[in-house]
């Protein structure tokens, strides 16, 4: 059994680096072949008795050991967000998606059994994973206006391949792209997310009166910021973001 993957190695940026994780990739048990090509900041690897999969942390670790800032993306992955986003759900096939990564169909339904999954892993999986990694610059120790400010500003400060699964994310869940069964699980995680935002918000906002309608207001506030910031590429101004912030917060105080 042999198996074929080609990542793309995101921030590289030493050429002997590269060499040194191309030297110690190829020690990997099971490692037939491993490349990386720092001109394309690519890894082209294959396996034989072993899947890629089952030795992907351990080629993640000597990558970050080595350069720890590098990001390792499957280039699957990269070319599938490409033109899903250019072509919608409907309009690209397998077919196409295989051919534009430089695979077979069959290695396609090996990795992903269907369109439908490789959809979800990255409309899901890797949207809640982007989610996650900004979530860790949040801690406890931060006011509930500088935390709503942060979760605004790390969405400016998507770039690339997280940015293009975030919008992807943001049209399934609006839903563009009529995958109800993503559409639903993206809403049960919003609808969890909801429910932290108002026990933050429910600290600071001392007026029960008015507390519902003030954290409808917030949330409203920041999910169309943001749906302004990744679907219509608009920038918004830091301070102008913090003082409309801090206004919501004091309707109820």
């Amino acid at each position: 059994m042999t198996d074929k993957r080609e990542f793309i190695l995101v921030g590289l940026g030493c050429a002997n680096c590269a060499s040194k994780m191309e030297v110690q990739l190829q020690q990997l048990h099971g490692v037939s072949k491993a490349t990386v090509d720092f001109g394309s900041s690519t890894l082209a690897i294959e396996t034989q008795n072993t899947t890629i999969d089952e030795i992907l942390a351990d080629i993640r670790k000597i990558i970050t050991r080595i350069e720890p800032h590098v990001v390792v993306k499957e280039r699957i992955l990269e070319n599938a967000v490409s033109m899903f986003s250019e072509k919608g759900y409907h309009g690209t096939s397998m077919r196409e998606l295989a051919a534009a990564s430089g695979c077979s169909l069959p290695t396609m339904y090996y990795h992903y059994k269907s369109k439908n999954d490789l959809f979800e892993e990255i409309v899901i999986n890797q949207f809640l994973a982007i989610n996650e990694k900004m979530n860790s610059t949040l801690h406890t120790g931060m006011s509930p206006q500088d935390i709503f400010f942060q979760v605004i500003k790390s969405k400016m400060e998507l770039k690339g391949f997280d940015r293009e699964v975030y919008k992807m994310a943001l049209k399934v869940w609006l839903g563009f792209e009529g995958q109800d069964t993503a559409r639903d699980k993206i809403r049960q995680w919003e609808q969890k997310r909801a429910a932290a935002n108002r026990s933050i918000i429910g600290k600071v906002v001392s007026d029960i009166t008015v507390r519902d309608d003030v954290t409808e207001i917030l949330i409203n506030y920041t999910e169309n910021i943001i749906k302004k910031i990744i679907l219509m590429d608009e920038t918004f101004n830091d301070d102008r973001i913090k003082r409309q912030l801090d206004l919501l917060f004091r309707l109820g105080q």
